[in-house]
């Protein structure tokens, strides 16, 4: 079982954002005095302000020493979607492993690769790959002359580049929530007294597939699906 790593990222926190100095610094001294709810409580009003992978993984922390697991799992995926950190990934790994429904994140070795990189670097160098191959083309029409090769290389270079971008865009926005309610029952509608189908507990990963008005309607990894009370989850 991996070792949790608690310790806390504030450094570069600090120096960017100063006019939350005072919060941070509140929220590190409750944190080490052991006040992990107080503590957690400053870090989201950092959060008020400023979006930043390194606090969430802060508060991740905080709450997982509060013995909140839902809120821990939250905040280490908001952290993760913002920044891959490899200590977050195996706070959130050891995390997850202590929930009681323990759903496994469905996704491939290429998911788990493509979920680490900075999608932005992705889009550029995308722009400038189809950038170069539009120059080519251009070149070949001018001088009227084909190069297969180049072209193919170029073109398939292009595809590739393209579909990673494309993939990682997707696999980026894909809306997912976490059950923060010690369990939730989940409905074949949106309508309180309906029938409960199945019941999730505290810290499961579901996706979002659908928003009607107090409900979510969420699917599993397996493919069962249903509709939970927005109030029951937390929003990555």
């Amino acid at each position: 079982m991996k070792r949790l790593l608690l310790v806390l990222l504030l450094i570069p926190i600090i120096t960017v954002f100063a006019t939350t100095k005072s919060d941070l610094k509140d929220a590190v001294s409750l944190y080490k005095n052991k006040h992990f709810i107080k503590s957690a409580k400053k870090f989201e009003e950092v959060l008020n302000n400023v979006k930043n992978p390194d606090i969430y993984y802060n508060l991740g922390n905080a709450y997982y020493k509060a013995g909140n697991i839902g809120k821990a799992i939250l905040n280490y995926k908001r952290s993760l979607y913002l920044k891959w950190n490899k200590d977050c990934a195996n706070n959130l790994s050891l995390s997850l492993s202590q929930t009681r429904d323990n759903i496994s994140e469905n996704k491939n070795i290429f998911e788990k690769w493509l979920f680490k990189q900075n999608i932005n670097n992705w889009i550029i160098i995308s722009l400038f790959v189809l950038t170069l191959f539009s120059l080519f083309i251009s070149r070949m029409i001018l001088k009227r002359h084909f190069r297969i090769i180049p072209f193919s290389i170029l073109l398939l270079l292009t595809l590739l580049v393209s579909s990673i971008t494309t993939i990682g865009i997707y696999t980026k926005n894909k809306k997912e929530a976490v059950v923060l309610s010690v369990v939730t029952g989940v409905q074949s509608a949106p309508v309180s007294g309906e029938t409960v189908s199945f019941k999730l507990h505290e810290g499961a990963i579901v996706e979002i597939l659908k928003e009607q008005g107090n409900w979510m309607r969420i699917m599993l990894p397996n493919g069962l699906s249903g509709w939970v009370m927005k109030s029951d989850i937390g929003i990555i």
